[in-house]
């Protein structure tokens, strides 16, 4: 149920990402995006599951856990549709193939900080690489045309 869950959110999060790039543009639909994500890890960090007086259901964990994700893979499909406005045509495979090996080295090191305890190091980690990516795409200068 929680994989069905899941990906209904992400799916969710790529068609709304995709209604939305068009009316707001590639800047501020990344940074609309990436607020999500730190918007829903930040309240994940302020929620305890074993305290037993303050103890959150489990729908209220699962929608902080989802609200990061959906901003994470609407922020993943945006890359897709924004390199294409941000690179020159003779560069745009090799932008791919950049974009793509970097994200799959930090994906190598992703189990690793999962599991570090206490977990809120992850989640630290977590909000950490969201507020980059926000200060990155401030700085993103749309090439003239």
């Amino acid at each position: 149920m929680n994989g069905i869950i899941s990906s209904v959110s992400e799916d969710a999060s790529y068609a709304l990402a995709g209604v939305i790039y068009p009316i707001l543009g590639f800047k501020k639909t990344m940074l609309v995006s990436f607020i999500i994500s730190i918007i829903g890890m930040t309240a994940l960090t302020f929620v305890d599951p074993d305290d037993p007086e303050n103890k959150p259901s489990n729908t209220v964990i699962a929608i902080m856990v989802l609200g990061a994700k959906f901003g994470i893979s609407s922020a993943f499909n945006l890359v897709y549709l924004g390199n294409n406005l941000l690179f020159p045509v003779s560069i745009k495979a090799t932008s791919y193939g950049i974009c793509n090996f970097v994200a799959r080295l930090f994906t190598i090191g992703a189990p690793f900080f999962a599991e570090l305890k206490p977990v809120t190091i992850s989640e630290f980690t977590f909000i950490g690489f969201s507020s980059l990516a926000v200060v990155a795409t401030t700085l993103i200068r749309q090439p003239l045309q």
